[in-house]
C-alpha cells in the first residue's frame, strides 16, 4: 500500500500531465474552431456571391452567339426551271415573269425584259386560268392577241400571297398551240411559288 505522501506525489504528477494534455487538446480545438469558422464564412460568402451573380445575370445570355450566316441553299444550288418541260417545243419565243405584289420582287424570270411591276394590272375576271388553278383564288387577267404575238397578264390572289404573272409569246408557230399552254405554265408557277 502506498502512503499518503506517495499518493499525493502521484496525484501531483498526474495533474501536471493532465494540464499538459489539456493544453495540447485546447490548442488543437482552437485551431479546429478557427478553421471551421473560416470555412463556414468562406462558404457563406461564396454561396451568397453565387446567388447574387445568378440573380443579376439570369435574364442575360451568358453564351457566346455565333454569327448568323444568311446563305440559302437556293442561292448555291439553282432550282430547275419549273416550266422548261412545258415550253420545251419553242422556249425562246416565251417571256415569262412572276412578281410577288406584296414585296414587289420578281420571283421568277424566263427571258423576261421587265425589271419592275407594270403600272396597269389586269382587271377582267379569269376565263383562261380558272380551270387550271385551285378554287377560291381570285384571278383577274388580260390577254391581247395580235398577228404573231400574245400578251397575257394575270393577278392571282390567294390568302397567303398575291402574284402577278406576265407572259409574252412571240414568233411561235402555231400561236394557238402556245396559247393553250398558258394554263399549264400558270399552274406550274403557282404551285412552285404560292407559299412564301
Amino acid at each position: 500500500m502506498l502512503s499518503k505522501e506517495d499518493l499525493k506525489k502521484k496525484k501531483g504528477e498526474s495533474s501536471q500531465q493532465l494540464d499538459f494534455v489539456e493544453s495540447v487538446t485546447t490548442a488543437n480545438n482552437i485551431k479546429k474552431k478557427r478553421l471551421s469558422i473560416f470555412i463556414f464564412l468562406f462558404l457563406t460568402v461564396g454561396v451568397s456571391l453565387v446567388f447574387l451573380l445568378y440573380n443579376k445575370f439570369k435574364n442575360q445570355q451568358l453564351f457566346i452567339k455565333l454569327p448568323q450566316i444568311n446563305i440559302k441553299i437556293s442561292d448555291i444550288i439553282p432550282k430547275p426551271n419549273p416550266i422548261a418541260h412545258i415550253i420545251s417545243v419553242d422556249p425562246n419565243s416565251w417571256q415569262v415573269c412572276l412578281f410577288d405584289l406584296s414585296t414587289s420582287k420578281k420571283v421568277f424570270d424566263h427571258h423576261c425584259p421587265l425589271t419592275s411591276i407594270p403600272v396597269s394590272l389586269p382587271s377582267t375576271p379569269s376565263t383562261i386560268l380558272k380551270s387550271s388553278l385551285p378554287n377560291g383564288l381570285e384571278i383577274k387577267e388580260n390577254i391581247i392577241t395580235q398577228n404573231n404575238s400574245i400578251d397575257f397578264s394575270a393577278v392571282i390572289t390567294s390568302p397567303i400571297r398575291r402574284l402577278l404573272l406576265v407572259i409574252k409569246i412571240f414568233g411561235s408557230s402555231p400561236l394557238s398551240g402556245s396559247q393553250k399552254l398558258i394554263p399549264e405554265v400558270a399552274q406550274a408557277l403557282y404551285w412552285r411559288f404560292s407559299t412564301p
